[in-house]
């Protein structure tokens, strides 16, 4: 039985493996196959780095929910991702770039149509696809460029994290005490507050090792060389231009995934960081990596300013789309509490002195910490 089969029949309760057969060759690479590309091509350059790491195969389930997983099956790994993940995020990147009141940096918004009808939006993916609600790039080449570069940045991101799952040694850790090897990004419900923690934690250490890649890989972008006949996003982006966008893309893909206020109660009552704190702290992690690559005369001031104008951005683009007024203390804002930055501290805490040593056994990479 090879992958595909596998994938196949551990994912049929959830909808099963979408397959490439399933729309015209073109198609799929134009929605499905260039994500596929990414994710193999960070696959590939993870086990390049990392010692011993075992194949990993990235597919799709066939689910309008928005949802992303890895787990283990038949003595292998897996990523997967639903269908409505990829929905979601080009459904939100393509209307914002197709709005000519907001990237006013990018060119051409007058080529947009203005003014748009509100984006009847909710998390339910699925609800929004049957109601016949569907992604639509914008008219002007440079806005689309930008679009897809968000949706890089993006799919990068949870791609990353969800590899960070296995080689950091979370999926076996879970089977070694659960029996199942399977780490949902959603759905995942623990009974007692150790575990939670734990759980969280577990969270937090893939964000942290998915954002310095991340981070890392902005900066080779920003040394890489300018190709002979550069569009105006292969142009020499700044510093902290790249960490806007970087921010920009991370925060409007963790707000798909419902990024709604939550009561200081939340954070011991949840197996996941509540998505406003984790926002926050992937800010804070690629903060610390992001001084450590780059110095003078990007200071870690100006290193913080663009990736917080990112975050602030994504609240005002969210209410824009969706005609609501933007007000000075956005969903972003909720996390960002001393109760908050003490809880960070928990789970970073935990991380670090309590969780490192039980998946040291399982893990293919040593865990490593962005000090804060």
């Amino acid at each position: 039985m090879d992958d595909t089969e596998v994938f196949d029949r551990f994912m049929k309760s959830r909808g099963g493996r979408f397959p490439r057969s399933a729309m015209p060759e073109e198609r799929w690479k134009s929605s499905y196959g260039f994500i596929t590309d990414w994710a193999e091509s960070l696959i590939t350059s993870a086990r390049d780095i990392v010692p011993g790491l075992p194949p990993i195969h990235f597919d799709f389930v066939h689910n309008q929910s928005i949802g992303a997983a890895a787990f283990k099956a038949e003595g292998r790994y897996f990523i997967a991702f639903n269908t409505g993940t990829r929905y979601m995020l080009e459904l939100i990147f393509y209307r914002m770039l197709s709005d000519s009141g907001l990237f006013d940096f990018v060119p051409s918004p007058t080529g947009e149509d203005s003014p748009l009808p509100p984006l009847k939006y909710t998390v339910r993916a699925e609800d929004m696809y049957q109601a016949g609600i569907l992604p639509v790039p914008p008219k002007t080449k440079e806005r689309r460029s930008y679009a897809n570069t968000l949706l890089h940045r993006a799919f990068m991101f949870f791609i990353g994290h969800e590899l960070a799952h296995i080689t950091f040694g979370h999926v076996d850790y879970v089977l070694s005490k659960t029996g199942s090897a399977f780490i949902p990004e959603l759905g995942w419900n623990l009974p007692t507050e150790e575990p939670k923690l734990e759980r969280q934690a577990i969270e937090a250490a893939a964000d942290m090792r998915s954002v310095y890649s991340a981070i890392g890989s902005a900066q080779l972008l920003h040394e890489a060389p300018i190709p002979n006949e550069p569009t105006w996003i292969d142009t020499r982006r700044s510093v902290k231009d790249l960490l806007f966008d970087w921010s920009f893309a991370i925060n409007a893909a963790c707000r798909i995934f419902g990024d709604v206020e939550f009561e200081e109660s939340d954070l011991l009552e949840s197996s996941y960081p509540p998505w406003p704190l984790r926002r926050f702290m992937a800010e804070l992690y690629a903060g610390g990596v992001a001084a450590g690559i780059w110095k003078p005369p990007e200071t870690a001031v100006d290193i913080a300013k663009a990736l917080r104008a990112g975050s602030i951005y994504t609240d005002i683009a969210f209410l824009k789309i969706i005609n609501q007024e933007y007000e000075a203390k956005g969903l972003y804002q909720v996390s960002k509490t001393p109760l908050n930055f003490e809880y960070f501290r928990k789970i970073h805490e935990y991380l670090t002195n309590t969780l490192s040593a039980k998946l040291e056994p399982f893990a293919y990479e040593k865990p490593f910490f962005i000090s804060q």
